[in-house]
């Protein structure tokens, strides 16, 4: 379940102040800015490195917002794959591929923990699994992306991710919302899905990875 693909060098996460596990401080956007795409808002969301509040530290999560706020069918989440695959560059492509439907849903889109800015990077170990799930890399590669990631790498599993997006659908001031999963973000909705069963209006589950319970 551990992110393993990214674009940027960064094996620690970034220091930054996150809601506590407490939730003494409500989840929210920051630094809303217009993205490179039009009609999108590029925000901050920081969450958790630890959701249990055992460790310290935040990740700042780059999220992707349409500007149709009022969209009358709400938020729809579309989870990209890999895992490792950020949401951000994926925007204008999926925009076209969704365009039938957005007049009715506002497309937001996220860099999930692990990837974009806050990429891991295990360079031997990506360059032995490529763009595939079915190259198995070699157990040496493995222990070195584990030592080089260090003891946080427990702290980039599903369940986190899981944790990640009920906190942006309450920073969004969403009661509840569509998600839209592709391969391994299919495995992510599916996740979300037995957890908050009651924030979601509908899912849709492309290429999908199963789940056993």
């Amino acid at each position: 379940e551990t992110s393993r693909q990214g674009r940027a060098i960064t094996t620690t996460p970034p220091t930054a102040t996150a809601p506590t596990a407490a939730g003494a401080t409500a989840p929210e956007l920051t630094g809303a800015q217009p993205c490179e795409e039009p009609g999108f808002t590029c925000s901050t969301l920081v969450v958790p490195l630890d959701h249990s509040g055992g460790a310290p530290g935040g990740l700042p999560l780059a999220v992707l917002t349409a500007d149709n706020v009022d969209a009358p069918r709400g938020v729809l989440l579309f989870l990209t794959g890999g895992p490792g695959q950020p949401g951000l560059p994926s925007a204008a492509r999926i925009r076209a591929a969704l365009e039938p439907v957005l007049e009715d849903y506002r497309l937001v889109m996220l860099d999930q923990r692990g990837t974009g800015a806050n990429a891991l990077q295990c360079p031997v170990l990506q360059e032995q699994v490529g763009t595939t799930d079915f190259d198995v890399p070699t157990a040496d590669a493995v222990r070195d992306c584990g030592d080089a990631i260090g003891a946080d790498r427990r702290f980039y599993s599903t369940s986190d991710t899981v944790a990640d997006l009920e906190m942006l659908r309450v920073a969004l001031d969403a009661k509840s919302w569509t998600l839209d999963g592709v391969s391994y973000g299919s495995y992510v909705a599916e996740r979300y899905l037995i957890e908050h069963p009651d924030r979601v209006e509908r899912a849709v589950l492309d290429s999908v990875v199963p789940h056993r319970l």
